[in-house]
């Protein structure tokens, strides 16, 4: 007999013992603590890093993740990043070997100075959002100007880049090969430079960040092909957040494809992408529609001041620690002061329209302003239909996957601690039907008017900590059915809302 509520991956013959969960999302009509909500990065990892690659680590501080995955490598940075937002978070890394063989290239960009100076000299370079200066006498040349930064620059071991100097050419090469660091056309790691004015000296750059000297370019074997990797080596295991400084649509599809699979109701080990992104909404938008998935987020801040791991780690760092308290936290407005600067040209800063374009595209966007830098609201990439074809909202705010997962993760709890292993009969039915509710119930033996009774009360629970809305409504479709051996349940649930907007028609009718 076919099961009147089957799950993917979970057929009528499939027999081991266990409880499994399959969440959808859209369906339907077009605060108590969840617990910890363990964190995994998986970014590439530095040959000066003392970890072996493709293996799970406990990270307990960011000099850890400095020392195991390299000063200034993207895994380095984003737990840093990370952790002064959040440090009660369980922590892991899994690093994996920059992109290799073939020709890889490591994106570029000059610092260009001209003419000795002819007074003291103030010389600042601004690298992802942090200023190096150096102070110079009247006469230095440029090879002393760009010799004393490049020094000032290597000193901040934590920064993902290496200055060198031929001649008063400063040339700032990322410390890690490949595209992910910036191309000709996406800038990941910002840079701009000042000199003092009027002491002879000027300076130029080769464009606003790296990739715009020499583009950063793939070996043979892609990151995209070591992030698939090292992701194959957590298949069996539950780390909720998935965190990477990826920003290509290869790498971005294979986590997705993780993801996808291990959240299938056998593997039950439900799971949240986070990537930062720093390119422009246009590019944004391509990806966030092109993954169009409840289980992955981009957070986007145009032409940021910090990379893409920081943005990644800044987000996850966030999401972990408001999230674990509560699952249906709203971050509409949520500073990010003094975690992130706003963007450095007020010309970037998003306007209305383009933050409207975001969030209906799936994407959890940064606004600049005079306050400082802001989230707009939290959603996720599954923006449009299943064929991608028109706007779905239903599913895209990303309380509601969290606030499901928290569910299912509860209700499958009390069925491993409180019927798990029990024998199982069908319940007495009247002459109508229905539910005998004068049976008898017998010590170890489960019945499916007790697993009905347990998920209403789960549900008055979760609407008495604002998770949940219309519970009398979703208690009504509570189906559980003796299935042979198997529990089938099906409820529908009504994830709360938020209150994202407000407004007031006004009619002054004062007769004059």
């Amino acid at each position: 007999m076919a099961s009147a509520h089957p799950l993917i991956g979970i057929p009528d013959n499939f027999r081991k013992p266990g409880g499994y969960a399959q969440i959808d999302f859209a369906q339907g009509p077009a605060t108590a603590s969840s617990g910890a909500r363990d964190v995994v990065f998986v970014m590439p990892m530095l040959s000066t890093g003392t970890w072996t690659v493709n293996t799970e680590y406990r990270v307990r501080s960011s000099s850890e993740a400095e020392a195991g995955a390299g000063a200034g490598s993207p895994m380095h940075r984003s737990i840093k990043k990370f952790m002064s937002a959040n440090k009660d978070a369980s922590v892991y890394a899994i690093p994996f070997a920059e992109t290799s063989g073939g020709s890889p290239v490591a994106a570029t960009g000059t610092i260009t100075f001209t003419t000795t100076a002819t007074g003291t000299i103030l010389a600042t370079a601004t690298i992802c959002g942090e200023e190096t200066s150096v102070t110079l006498p009247s006469g230095s040349d440029v090879t002393a100007i760009a010799t004393a930064l490049k020094n000032a620059i290597n000193d901040k071991s934590w920064l993902p880049v290496i200055a060198t100097n031929s001649s008063g050419i400063l040339t700032l090469t990322a410390k890690l090969k490949g595209i992910s660091q910036g191309t000709g056309t996406l800038g990941v790691i910002r840079y701009r430079a000042t000199v003092t004015a009027g002491v002879g000296t000027t300076v130029a750059t080769s464009g606003a960040f790296l990739g715009s000297g020499v583009a950063g370019a793939e070996g043979t074997t892609t990151e995209a092909a070591n992030l698939a990797t090292a992701l194959s080596k957590i298949d069996a295991v539950r780390r909720y957040f998935l965190v990477t400084s990826a920003n290509d649509a290869t790498s971005l599809g294979n986590l997705k494809n993780h993801i996808v699979l291990k959240s299938e109701p056998k593997q039950g080990a439900r799971s949240v992408g986070i990537f930062g992104f720093t390119g422009s909404l246009a590019a944004a938008q391509t990806l966030a529609i092109g993954r169009n998935y409840e289980r992955l987020a981009m957070f986007l801040q145009v032409n940021s001041e910090h990379d893409c791991a920081e943005l990644a780690g800044l987000w996850a760092a966030l999401r972990q620690k408001y999230e674990q308290v509560d699952t249906a936290h709203c971050f509409d407005g949520a500073a990010l002061d003094p975690w992130i600067k706003n963007v450095y040209a007020v010309a970037d800063y998003p306007d209305g329209d383009d933050v409207n374009d975001a969030i209906c595209d799936g994407i959890t966007i940064v606004e600049s302003g005079p306050a400082g830098p802001t989230v707009a609201m939290s959603v996720n990439t599954r923006s449009k239909n299943t064929a991608g074809t028109q706007d779905d909202f239903r599913a895209t705010e990303t309380h509601r996957v969290a606030v499901c997962d928290e569910y299912a993760d509860e209700a499958l709890s009390i069925w491993g601690n409180q019927f798990g292993g029990t024998k199982l009969r069908d319940d007495k039915k009247t002459a109508d039907n229905k539910v005998d509710f004068t049976q008898s119930y017998i010590r170890g033996v489960t019945q499916p008017s007790q697993i009905s009774i347990m998920l209403k009360k789960l549900q008055d629970q979760y609407e008495l900590n604002a998770k949940l809305q219309d519970t009398a409504t979703t208690k009504q479709s509570v189906d559980v059915r003796k299935e042979g051996s198997r529990l089938a349940c099906f409820s529908e649930l009504r994830v709360i809302d938020h209150a994202h907007q407000v407004t007031y028609l006004l009619a002054e009718v004062s007769p004059g």
